[in-house]
């Protein structure tokens, strides 16, 4: 993916999407996504909290991705 429009289709793809192991083939080794409690999780964990049967999305819109680079030392 070499432009906005395909991160973009990428991440609304995953988004409108109902089998949350889409995610697991499309992010880096590092990936982690920010829960809106500010916790980070990671692909294979954000795939499970999703296949929880109690949790329900009720919301489905990616407003502004970001990506975050942290320096740990």
């Amino acid at each position: 993916m070499s432009n906005f429009k395909d991160i973009e289709d990428l991440i609304n793809g995953y988004a409108t999407r109902r089998d949350f192991s889409f995610l697991i083939p499309n992010v880096t080794e590092d990936f982690l996504a920010v829960r809106p409690s500010g916790n980070p999780i990671s692909a294979q964990g954000l795939v499970g909290m999703f296949d929880i049967k109690d949790f329900v999305q009720n919301h489905q819109n990616i407003s502004k991705p970001m990506k975050l680079k942290f320096t740990v030392g």
